[in-house]
């Protein structure tokens, strides 16, 4: 799992989104671990970990009782900058 902790929460994101309901820790672990038919090693435990932390500081995760959920991203976002000064 050699991927930036973009493409991870991104891949983390579609996981969680993929399931009926929000998942744990331990679920999202396992379903991980199931997609790639091994255990996580300690750094790939990590990567995820920051990958969760990242998301959950700018808003693309939320937890709540436990449960990790991804709020909706729109690909298509843009800021427009105002011109009044």
């Amino acid at each position: 799992m050699s991927t930036s902790t973009n493409q991870l929460g991104q891949r983390i994101c579609q996981l969680i989104q993929s399931q009926s309901q929000p998942i744990n820790y331990e679920q999202l672990i396992a379903l991980i671990e199931e997609g790639q038919n091994e255990p996580l090693n300690i750094q790939e435990i990590t990567q995820i970990n920051a990958a969760l932390r990242a998301g959950l500081r700018l808003g693309f995760f939320q937890r709540v009782r436990g449960k990790f959920l991804c709020l909706p991203v729109f690909n298509e976002l843009q800021v427009e900058r105002s011109t009044r000064r």
